[in-house]
């Protein structure tokens, strides 16, 4: 397993925050488990999370440590609205697809939302309305479609004209669509809850342990480590 990725250079302005200590162990000898993550970014925090709360024994490993890799370096803006405008979606898959899609990722964002207040973590949470501004893609016209087509899909959208997003928002261009259900948070509290949730099901943590190698049969995958011991697991996340 050669490839490294490096994903933030500089300091992150999320480090400035203090987040919860998240403790670790040396990996000294081989292990064994239902599932390995490996990764203690928000990505490795939220499937260990869910993986323990289903009563799955979880190992997870990280090459740097917990909330060292790109998860600082996030907007922590948590938004539904996908790559592509729903009224271009519908056009490449119809309308019932795209607008599938579109409510999977609002309900997604709710969720989240209600997970964190349910495990009662601490990060920050605000709820934040978006804009979406008339570009290259999105003319004023190309605007009110989408919007439309939002509201159709049963999500709230307000089409602002230029005077409307001036006054509003002092930002000059053609227009807008103003949207709501996303929201912000400090990523690093987020992950650092997670993983402590996670922690406190009986999930073992192990760093800096770097994954070099991979080998998978019928019955268990085991991954090699960098100074030496083993990890056999059912899956590796």
């Amino acid at each position: 397993m050669p490839r490294k990725l490096d994903l933030r250079t500089g300091q992150p302005v999320w480090s400035a925050y203090r987040a919860p200590a998240v403790p670790t162990d040396g990996l000294i000898r081989d292990v064994n488990t239902d599932v390995l993550v490996v990764g203690m970014g928000i990505s490795g925090a939220m499937m260990a999370e869910a993986l323990t709360a289903d009563g799955h024994r979880v190992i997870c490993i990280d090459r740097r440590g917990p909330l060292k890799g790109s998860t600082a370096a996030t907007t922590a803006l948590v938004a539904f609205e996908i790559d592509q405008p729903l009224s271009t979606l519908s056009k490449m898959v119809g309308r019932a697809s795209a607008q599938q899609a579109w409510r999977r990722s609002r309900l997604a964002v709710s969720n989240l939302a209600g997970r964190i207040a349910e495990l009662g973590i601490n990060c920050g949470l605000s709820r934040m309305p978006s804009l979406y501004l008339a570009g290259t893609m999105l003319g004023p016209p190309e605007l009110r479609d989408e919007a439309e087509a939002r509201r159709l899909a049963g999500i709230g959208a307000i089409c602002l004209t230029r005077q409307q997003l001036a006054e509003k928002f002092g930002i000059d261009r053609e227009g807008a669509i103003l949207g709501h259900g996303n929201i912000a948070l400090d990523p690093r509290k987020l992950t650092a809850g997670l993983l402590l949730k996670s922690l406190e099901r009986k999930a073992r943590f192990y760093a800096p342990v770097e994954a070099t190698m991979i080998e998978d049969s019928a019955e268990a995958v085991v991954v090699a480590t960098r100074d030496g011991p083993t990890i056999t697991a059912r899956h590796v996340v």
